[in-house]
This record gives structure tokens, sequence and C-alpha cells, in this order.
């Protein structure tokens, strides 16, 4: 291959690497979500594949990304990546190429839930990497030394670490509708019935601009954050999109406005069959310490569950939902998440279960208070964790 002036070589192989970084790294800290998107490419070729085995698999091909990624920066030799590179792009724009021509519905699922693409946009995303790739790969690299290697395995290790931490935390930055600050809605409330309605929204400045966004909604660098607070607005002001969680109770009717009243701690269970006896006796001593303080609990399973498989004691407090519901309310198996009025503030993966302290701390918190402080937790982690790997990257 004809080698390119090296300032193409250069800009290509950064486009390359930070792709492929923010592809693994966006789809790592979400493996539940992972999984979900490996499960709906075997769905579409008419395959079967276990919830165990589509996250493991899912798991191991973000892991690769963030991999070739950490190689492509630190010019690992091109005998190990460029196979690699040119394999996983190769399929990639296969499969994307196969949604466009099949019609299908489908998000290609490449950046997770952080950034969707339609088909044809992905695509067209593969296609101009192919062709950096092929730039950057048309000339051999020069050798690599000690401190490039030794920023390849410090940053690697960092992704293996990133990667465990994730199967027992819940996602470090949650890009779903159900993430920390979204309110609530109930389905059979959806009307403004002259009721005060208040949400939570983050105020910034820039010059003489103020504005207002939501908390999952950062605005870019040139705005400066001033404080938290909550805006009133009447029904008809409300979003056409509403999160609603939908549950029913044991006669078969909803009970969504259970969730939006109140202090509620909602445990979420989407799989009841993988839970130990000993694992059903944390989750209730979790619900007898919020129901001891004054809160609503709810325990949620997924629609058609066997009540042989829930303690005795926790089937008066059983209500069941769409398992894919419980999978994007909490992508942990066992985990819990506190409302109040509606308004999500805080979650916790089954490994981390609130104790007393912060249910207390909980009921009696502001709840705009409570979630800046759960968004700010959750932000920090993820932006420490980036910024670790830039370090790496770059300074060495």
């Amino acid at each position: 291959m004809r080698p390119f002036h090296p300032f193409y070589r250069h800009v290509s192989c950064f486009i390359l690497g930070v792709v492929f970084i923010a592809s693994g790294v966006l789809k790592l800290v979400d493996p539940v979500g992972t999984g979900l998107i490996v499960t709906g490419y075997f769905k579409l070729f008419n395959l079967a594949a276990g919830p165990v085995f589509a996250r493991v698999l899912g798991i191991l091909l973000a892991l690769t990304e963030s991999l070739l990624g950490v190689a492509l920066f630190t010019r690992v030799p091109h005998k190990i990546t460029a196979p690699v590179t040119f394999s996983l792009l190769g399929l990639f724009t296969a499969l994307t190429l196969y949604l466009c021509l099949s019609r299908s519905e489908m998000e290609c699922g490449c950046f997770g839930e952080a950034i969707h693409m339609t088909p044809l946009q992905s695509l067209l995303k593969n296609i101009l990497l192919l062709i950096f790739a092929y730039v950057y790969f048309a000339r051999k690299p020069e050798p690599l030394g000690r401190m490039r290697w030794t920023s390849f395995i410090l940053a690697s290790a960092g992704l293996i670490f990133g990667c465990v931490y994730s199967q027992r935390h819940l996602p470090a930055v949650d890009f779903t509708e159900f993430a920390p600050g979204n309110e609530l809605f109930s389905a059979e409330g959806n009307l403004w019935d002259g009721t005060e309605v208040r949400t939570l929204v983050h105020i910034y400045k820039r010059g003489s601009q103020t504005g207002q966004f939501a908390p999952n909604r950062v605005p870019d660098t040139s705005w400066k954050f001033v404080r938290a607070d909550t805006v009133s607005r009447n029904g008809l002001a409300l979003p056409l999109h509403r999160p609603v969680l939908s549950f029913t109770g044991h006669d078969g009717e909803y009970m969504d406005h259970m969730a939006v009243t109140g202090k509620v701690l909602v445990i979420s269970v989407y799989a009841p069959t993988r839970l130990g006896a000993d694992k059903w006796d944390k989750i209730r001593t979790v619900m007898d310490l919020a129901a001891g303080e004054g809160a609503e609990t709810l325990l949620l399973v997924p629609v058609g569950t066997d009540e042989t498989w829930i303690p005795f004691g926790l089937r008066s407090l059983l209500y069941r939902a769409d398992q894919k519901t419980l999978l994007t309310f909490n992508r942990s198996n066992g985990g819990a998440s506190w409302i109040d009025n509606g308004l999500i503030v805080s979650k916790w993966a089954f490994n981390g279960l609130p104790d007393k302290g912060d249910i207390a701390w909980l009921m009696t918190e502001d709840p705009v208070e409570a979630v800046t402080a759960t968004i700010n937790r959750d932000r920090l982690r993820f932006q420490g964790f980036a910024l670790y790997l830039a370090a790496i990257l770059l300074l060495l």
C-alpha cells in the first residue's frame, strides 16, 4: 500500500482510537444493556442466545474494541492491530448494511445507550472508519518504545478493572429514560388535574445568558453551573415523551400511581429464579427498613413469574411489570431505586443496597439536593475513569 503523509496517518490513528475507545467503554459500563444489544442481533437472524451468553459475548466484544483503541493510541505493531481493526470494521459494516437493506428499525447499538444512530448513519460511519484505517495502516509503524508499552499495559489494566467493576455496580452514567433526575408519570394520571407539577433543572450561565437544563443534559463547557432548582409547570407543558413505570397488582389492575406518590423504595427483580434464599433475605431486610422509616415499598417482578419463587413474606408487596421495563429501570437483578413524588432520586445495585442511614437521609433530605448529590457522585466516578485513560494515553 502506498504510504500517506504522516499528518493524515496521525489524524486517522487518533480518530480510530477515540471511536474504538468510546464505543467500547460506553458499552463496558453498561454490560446488561450491551447484552440486550447482542440479543437483538441474534433475534434479527432468528438465532437463540441466552441472556448470560449474550452478556458475556457483548462484554468480550466491547473489551476488544476498547483494547484495540488503546493499541492504536500507543502504536502497537500493525501485525497485531491491523487484522483486528479490519475484521471488526468489516463485521460492523456488514451488519449495518444488512440493517439498511432489510429496512430494519433496530438501532446499531454502536455506542450503547449513549448515542443513538440509524442503520444508515452507522453504515456511513463504518465506511469512513475503513478509509481512516486504510490511511493509517498503509505504512509500517515506528518501533514501539518502552514508555509506549508501559502506557498500553496501564491503560489496558484500567479498562479491565472498569470491566470487572461494572459487573457489580450500576452504570456510572445512566443514559436511559429512567436515569436519576428524571420524573416519572403515572399512565392513568397524565392529564393535568390542576395540581402543581415540579421538575428538577440545573441552572447554567454563559455571559449574560441564563439557561435551564435537565440534569442528564449537560451543556458544553462554555456554560458555568450556578445551582439546582425546581420549576413549576402545568399539564399543558408536559413533554410528549414521558417515562412511565407501568406495573399491575394481583388483580391485573394498573397501579402506576403508587410509584409517583410520596417516598417510594422500588426493588426490581428481572430474573427472580436467579436469586437464592440469602439474597431474598437481604431484599426483605432493605424493604423492612424502608417501611419502618415510613416509605412505600414495592417489589416488581416480570409478568408471568411463578409466585412460588418469591418468599411468602414478600408476596403481599408483589407487583408485575414488563421484563424489558425492569431491565431498563434498574440494570441490577434485585436493584433498589428511590423515588420521591415521581422524581427518580437514586439507584443501587444489589451488591450495594441502601442501609438504614441511607434511607433515613433520603426521608429527610430535600429531593433536589439528594438527586444532585447522586448525579454528581456518579459523574465524578466516570470522569475519574476517563481522566485516568486520557492521562495514560496522552501524557505517557
